[in-house]
């Protein structure tokens, strides 16, 4: 009706219905009560005028527009009586949170020459003098690219890598599927690995690399595919960057720097790649 798409067009949210051979006309805010009378006693003036007749593209416009955020909010709803249920289904994501806490405990249980032997002999690539560029790696141990993710050195070190590979690998695994999460955080791990081997040398472990390229791939899902419904805390992004900087400038002891900003960029890029792929086609 054109005076329903007039009133929607200044921002008066209504509802016609027919009764009989009669419209009525039902305005939600009543503070815009008084307008929507004075907008009726002109449109009954003259229902032809322009701006009526103009109305009806706007209210167009506005109820695509709603439609689409509509859509948007419902891909981002979370229904918290049905989460815990689905939370038990993200295998990888307990799979990588139980190798983890394993491993601490065997750790934390084991004796000192124990803890040399299985850790950093069986885990870590320990270079000796003359032999190749990850010699281990390349006898065939070629698991030594992602294991360290495995490893922490301290309760708090593996809290808050639990807390935030739950946070995060949860939410991508049930959107994207198992298989696709598995490769994000192979390759995630196999790249900020190589990059803190080369910059410091093998004495490192941790999933904090994993975490920050998890961050990444949320952060850019967020800002480009909103529509995915993978979304984080935009204070949590601030927080995660100003601890990376803060880490870098060694106040807080050694950390692996180099294992952290590698697995962002590297997160930032496989989040960023579909949207990149998408422009490039349209340039052809």
């Amino acid at each position: 009706m054109r005076l329903s798409n007039h009133l929607l067009s200044l921002g008066i949210e209504n509802q016609v219905d027919k009764v009989e051979l009669e419209y009525e006309v039902w305005v939600f805010d009543q503070d815009k009560l008084g307008q929507a009378r004075l907008e009726l006693d002109k449109f009954l003036v003259n229902p032809k005028a322009k701006e009526f007749a103009k109305a009806e593209q706007i209210a167009a416009q506005i109820i695509k527009q709603k439609n689409k955020d509509h859509k948007r909010s419902s891909q981002l709803y979370v229904d918290v009586r049905t989460r815990g249920a689905n939370l038990f289904g993200n295998q990888v994501t307990w799979m990588l949170m139980s190798i983890s806490v394993m491993l601490y405990m065997l750790k934390t249980l084991a004796d000192n020459e124990a803890v040399q032997i299985f850790f950093f002999n069986l885990l870590i690539d320990l270079p000796i003098p003359g032999a190749p560029f990850l010699w281990k790696v390349s006898e065939g141990q070629v698991w030594r690219l992602v294991t360290p993710i495995f490893l922490h050195f301290g309760f708090m070190h593996i809290l808050f890598n639990m807390m935030w590979l739950f946070t995060l690998g949860t939410q991508i695994e049930e959107k994207k599927g198992r298989a696709k999460f598995l490769v994000i955080v192979v390759a995630i791990a196999i790249n900020s690995n190589l990059a803190q081997y080369i910059y410091a040398g093998p004495s490192f472990g941790g999933m904090s690399g994993v975490v920050f390229g998890l961050m990444g791939y949320v952060w850019m899902k967020m800002k480009f595919q909103p529509l995915e419904g993978i979304a984080i805390d935009p204070q949590n992004i601030n927080f995660m960057l100003i601890w990376l900087v803060l880490c870098m400038t060694g106040l807080v002891g050694p950390i692996a720097n180099a294992c952290h900003l590698i697995g962002l960029l590297t997160g930032i890029f496989l989040g960023y790649y579909p949207v990149l792929l998408n422009r490039v086609k349209r340039l052809k």
